[in-house]
């Protein structure tokens, strides 16, 4: 169960975060992505309503349909060149991805 975890840095190695990963995990708070990663699955972090933080890395090629939805309270991300476009795609809350 990922009701405990507050925190998440994904390792080096991973490539990939599956589908629903880390759905429903609500006390997570940040999340901090390697630069392996290149694809983020459907729903990946869905109703992670605590999340505040993701740092996503310029390498990732894919982020999923519904990857972020219901996570309302986002309010840092590193990586600027997302778009507006891609942003409103996941469900974000986008006043907070704005620069």
């Amino acid at each position: 169960s990922c009701k405990k975890i507050s925190s998440i840095i994904i390792p080096e190695k991973v490539t990939s975060i599956g589908e629903a990963a880390f759905r429903y995990c609500n006390n997570l708070t940040s999340v901090t992505i390697s630069d392996e990663i290149v694809t983020i699955g459907d729903f990946a972090f869905e109703s992670c309503d605590r999340l505040e933080s993701v740092i996503l890395n310029d390498s990732i090629e894919f982020i999923g349909s519904n990857a972020f939805v219901g996570c309302n309270n986002i309010k840092y991300n590193q990586y600027e060149s997302l778009g507006k476009a891609v942003l409103w795609h996941l469900h974000l809350n986008r006043q907070a991805w704005m620069l």
